[in-house]
Order: C-alpha cells, then sequence, then structure tokens
C-alpha cells in the first residue's frame, strides 16, 4: 500500500507541477497581450512595460551589450516588435527561466515564429535567430540574450540609455 501511495503522490505533483506551469505561460500571454494594446494607448508606457518584463528573464540585470542603435532605429525595432503576437513571443522568453519542455505548451511555443522581418531584424542586432529556436530546454541562452538586448533597446527608444 505505501508504494502506491508514493506512486500517487509522484502523479499528483506532476499534475501540480503542469497545472502551475499552464498556469504560468497563459499569464505570459495575457501579459504581453497587456503590453501590446498599453503601447497602442501609450507607445512610453508599452515600451516601459516590456523593459521590465523581459528584465525578469534576464541572468544579470548588469549584463550590458555594445549596441550600435540610436533612438530611432530602436524605436523601429520595437513597432515592427509590436505587430507580432507579442504575448507567444514573451512566452516563449519566459522560458529562459522555466523548464518546459515536459510539458504540452512547450509544442505550441516550440512552433511559434515571428515575421522573417521581424526576426531578421532582431538576428542582426542581438546575433540571435528567434525563430530557429525550437529546443526550449537547451536554448535558454539564446533566449537570455535576446531578452537582455532587447532591454536595451527599449532603454534606448526611452532614451534612458545610450544615444
Amino acid at each position: 500500500m505505501l508504494s502506491t501511495g508514493k506512486k500517487t503522490s509522484s502523479i499528483e505533483d506532476y499534475e501540480v507541477e503542469r497545472t502551475v506551469l499552464r498556469e504560468f505561460i497563459d499569464h505570459m500571454f495575457k501579459l504581453g497581450q497587456a503590453i501590446k494594446i498599453t503601447y497602442y494607448i501609450s507607445e512610453t508606457d508599452g515600451i516601459s512595460m516590456l523593459r521590465d518584463v523581459l528584465t525578469c528573464f534576464l541572468p544579470s540585470p548588469n549584463a550590458k551589450f555594445n549596441l550600435e542603435i540610436d533612438s530611432n532605429e530602436a524605436k523601429e525595432v520595437l513597432r515592427m516588435l509590436f505587430k507580432e503576437d507579442l504575448g507567444c513571443f514573451i512566452a516563449k522568453l519566459s522560458t529562459s527561466i522555466v523548464d518546459i519542455s515536459r510539458h504540452e505548451i512547450s509544442s505550441k511555443l516550440r512552433n511559434y515564429r515571428i515575421s522573417e522581418k521581424t526576426n531578421s531584424l532582431l538576428a542582426k542586432i542581438s546575433g540571435v535567430d528567434y525563430n530557429d529556436i525550437v529546443d526550449l530546454s537547451t536554448s535558454r541562452g539564446k533566449l537570455a540574450v535576446l531578452s537582455s538586448v532587447l532591454v536595451m533597446v527599449c532603454e534606448r527608444a526611452l532614451g534612458v540609455y545610450g544615444k
């Protein structure tokens, strides 16, 4: 009887973990959509919200890259990004801090792609091809780098950092 109890406990633990991760990813989807709506109401507030959320995905908040982009170029990058499904985009970036590879939601995020134009631009400034990231468990570093670069893009667009 005890071994059956342990097995049931293990299954229950997995179900709880799966539910928590599903709720987390659902929250990221909704957060991305809320940021997008805010951006369309107030560009500055939307960019600030995006920066604040992306900062949560950074391995080191002090990591800075030499980013050769001015404020206008940064705003154009963000304008293109905000045309994408920001909910899926942020949910996929969030996997840099949460391992969801064993769960069914990972297939949806694995298969999510942004437009080639936006992807090329992000790859040019960050060195990370977002659309090539399919193995979420081994791509955490790439997702963190992309988040770091996008935080700097947001800061440039807001006039907080650099030019």
